[in-house]
Protein backbone atom coordinates (compact mmCIF):
# COMPACT_ATOMS: atom_id res chain seq x y z
CA UNK A 1 0.00 0.00 0.00
CA UNK A 2 2.69 2.32 1.00
CA UNK A 3 4.55 1.82 -2.21
CA UNK A 4 1.26 2.36 -4.28
CA UNK A 5 1.03 5.80 -2.32
CA UNK A 6 4.41 6.94 -3.43
CA UNK A 7 3.51 5.87 -6.57
CA UNK A 8 0.27 7.80 -6.40
CA UNK A 9 1.79 11.30 -5.36
CA UNK A 10 4.58 11.32 -7.71
CA UNK A 11 1.66 10.99 -10.58
CA UNK A 12 -0.20 13.64 -8.83
CA UNK A 13 2.69 16.15 -8.45
CA UNK A 14 3.90 15.06 -12.24
CA UNK A 15 0.41 16.02 -13.13
CA UNK A 16 -0.29 19.31 -11.18
CA UNK A 17 3.83 20.46 -12.33
CA UNK A 18 3.09 19.88 -15.35
CA UNK A 19 -0.04 21.26 -15.48
CA UNK A 20 0.74 24.15 -13.98
CA UNK A 21 3.72 25.13 -16.73
CA UNK A 22 1.09 24.24 -19.39
CA UNK A 23 -1.43 26.37 -17.88
CA UNK A 24 1.23 29.50 -17.91
CA UNK A 25 2.46 28.64 -21.19
CA UNK A 26 -0.90 29.36 -22.45
CA UNK A 27 -1.57 32.32 -20.31
CA UNK A 28 1.75 34.12 -21.66
CA UNK A 29 0.74 32.77 -25.23
CA UNK A 30 -2.73 34.91 -25.19
CA UNK A 31 -1.55 37.39 -23.28
CA UNK A 32 -3.41 37.03 -19.90
CA UNK A 33 -1.84 38.39 -16.69
CA UNK A 34 -3.16 37.29 -13.56
CA UNK A 35 -3.43 39.59 -10.58
CA UNK A 36 -3.08 36.56 -8.03
CA UNK A 37 -0.02 34.07 -8.40
CA UNK A 38 -1.31 30.69 -10.23
CA UNK A 39 1.72 29.11 -8.49
CA UNK A 40 0.77 30.05 -5.35
CA UNK A 41 -2.76 28.40 -6.05
CA UNK A 42 -1.00 25.32 -7.55
CA UNK A 43 0.53 24.72 -4.40
CA UNK A 44 -1.87 25.37 -1.77
CA UNK A 45 -3.91 22.21 -3.82
CA UNK A 46 -1.25 20.03 -4.62
CA UNK A 47 -0.54 20.29 -0.69
CA UNK A 48 -3.59 20.02 0.75
CA UNK A 49 -5.07 17.21 -1.78
CA UNK A 50 -1.84 15.44 -0.56
CA UNK A 51 -2.96 15.87 3.22
CA UNK A 52 -6.21 14.82 2.73
CA UNK A 53 -4.80 11.86 0.92
CA UNK A 54 -2.74 10.73 3.53
CA UNK A 55 -5.57 11.74 5.97
CA UNK A 56 -8.14 9.20 4.21
CA UNK A 57 -5.34 6.38 4.01
CA UNK A 58 -4.61 6.53 7.88
CA UNK A 59 -8.58 7.03 8.96
CA UNK A 60 -9.02 4.18 6.29
CA UNK A 61 -7.28 1.94 9.04
CA UNK A 62 -8.88 2.77 11.78
CA UNK A 63 -12.28 0.76 12.14
CA UNK A 64 -15.02 3.08 13.24
CA UNK A 65 -13.94 5.56 10.53
CA UNK A 66 -13.71 3.08 7.26
CA UNK A 67 -17.78 3.46 6.87
CA UNK A 68 -17.13 7.40 6.88
CA UNK A 69 -14.32 7.89 4.30
CA UNK A 70 -17.07 9.70 2.58
CA UNK A 71 -18.75 12.18 4.99
CA UNK A 72 -14.86 12.63 5.97
CA UNK A 73 -13.77 13.44 2.64
CA UNK A 74 -16.74 16.36 2.10
CA UNK A 75 -15.54 17.49 5.17
CA UNK A 76 -11.91 18.23 3.85
CA UNK A 77 -13.77 19.55 0.80
CA UNK A 78 -15.65 21.76 3.08
CA UNK A 79 -12.16 22.86 5.23
CA UNK A 80 -10.26 23.77 1.74
CA UNK A 81 -12.60 25.76 0.70
CA UNK A 82 -12.41 27.51 3.96
CA UNK A 83 -8.67 27.29 4.22
CA UNK A 84 -8.15 28.76 0.36
CA UNK A 85 -10.55 31.70 1.55
CA UNK A 86 -8.28 32.32 4.72
CA UNK A 87 -4.80 32.44 2.42
CA UNK A 88 -6.36 34.15 -0.36
CA UNK A 89 -8.94 36.92 1.12
CA UNK A 90 -6.46 39.75 0.16
CA UNK A 91 -6.53 38.67 -3.64
CA UNK A 92 -10.38 37.88 -3.67
CA UNK A 93 -12.06 39.94 -1.50
CA UNK A 94 -11.40 43.00 -3.32
CA UNK A 95 -13.78 45.42 -5.32
CA UNK A 96 -12.52 43.76 -8.04
CA UNK A 97 -14.38 40.65 -9.70
CA UNK A 98 -12.57 37.85 -11.47
CA UNK A 99 -12.90 38.41 -14.96
CA UNK A 100 -13.54 34.96 -16.83
CA UNK A 101 -10.35 33.76 -17.70
CA UNK A 102 -9.15 34.73 -13.91
CA UNK A 103 -12.34 32.38 -12.76
CA UNK A 104 -10.78 29.28 -15.07
CA UNK A 105 -7.53 29.63 -13.89
CA UNK A 106 -8.69 28.80 -10.49
CA UNK A 107 -11.10 25.89 -11.45
CA UNK A 108 -7.81 24.25 -13.60
CA UNK A 109 -6.04 23.42 -10.01
CA UNK A 110 -9.13 22.47 -8.31
CA UNK A 111 -10.22 20.29 -10.60
CA UNK A 112 -7.25 18.56 -11.01
CA UNK A 113 -6.70 18.12 -7.14
CA UNK A 114 -10.26 16.81 -7.04
CA UNK A 115 -9.92 14.56 -9.54
CA UNK A 116 -6.61 12.64 -7.68
CA UNK A 117 -8.59 12.92 -4.23
CA UNK A 118 -11.52 11.13 -5.45
CA UNK A 119 -9.63 8.94 -7.43
CA UNK A 120 -7.64 7.75 -4.37
CA UNK A 121 -11.15 7.91 -2.30
CA UNK A 122 -12.65 5.64 -5.12
CA UNK A 123 -9.64 3.04 -4.84
CA UNK A 124 -9.49 3.26 -0.59
CA UNK A 125 -12.97 2.56 -0.40
CA UNK A 126 -12.97 -0.36 -3.13
CA UNK A 127 -10.31 -2.23 -1.14
CA UNK A 128 -12.38 -1.85 1.83
CA UNK A 129 -15.39 -3.11 0.37
CA UNK A 130 -13.65 -5.98 -0.64
CA UNK A 131 -12.02 -6.84 2.64
CA UNK A 132 -15.78 -6.92 4.01
CA UNK A 133 -16.61 -9.43 1.10
CA UNK A 134 -13.90 -11.75 2.01
CA UNK A 135 -14.40 -11.79 5.78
Amino acid sequence: MKRQFILFVGIFLCALVSIYYVHEYILSKISIHLFFSLKNVYIFHGTFSIIVCVSLLFASKIERFKDQLGFLYLGSVVLKIMAFGALFHTDFLGTRSLTSNEGVSLLVPIGLSLFFEVLLLTKTLKKIDLKKKTN
